[in-house]
């Protein structure tokens, strides 16, 4: 048995916990395109009566592990990552998104403000 296989089986075991679990792993370190969609799927076949439960569970696994890569680069900051990822392709990175600023203009209301950072963190 692969360890993919043995890893979905563990998170399949673990009920509610897997979905949260996969969630974190693959929105933060661990890139496993698919992989919770295809957990959370094969746990519904499975268990029907969970649906709400494991998509509840998935969203917030996804939710706390972009938060978890959000806060590990805001500590490492623009030299941290530039270590991380080798200088050369921080640069190709950094050209290729261009300098970008997260915040809502303060023109908006702040009403409005709320609503655009509640949508930008669904998953």
């Amino acid at each position: 048995m692969g360890f993919l296989a043995g890893f979905f089986g563990f998170l399949f075991q673990i009920g509610y916990a897997g979905p949260f679990l996969m969630g974190i792993l693959d929105s933060s370190f661990l890139i496993l395109p698919f992989g919770n969609d295809l957990l959370v799927v094969w746990m519904v076949a499975r268990h029907p009566e969970g649906v709400p439960g494991y998509v509840i569970s998935a969203a917030l696994g996804s939710t706390v592990g972009a938060g978890l890569l959000a806060a590990i680069a805001r500590k490492l900051g623009e030299g941290g990552i530039s270590r991380v990822s080798g200088k050369s392709r921080y640069e190709m990175l950094k050209k290729k998104i261009g300098i970008r600023h997260f915040r809502s203009p303060p023109s908006l209301p702040q009403w409005l403000r709320w609503v655009i950072r509640c949508g930008g963190s669904l998953p």
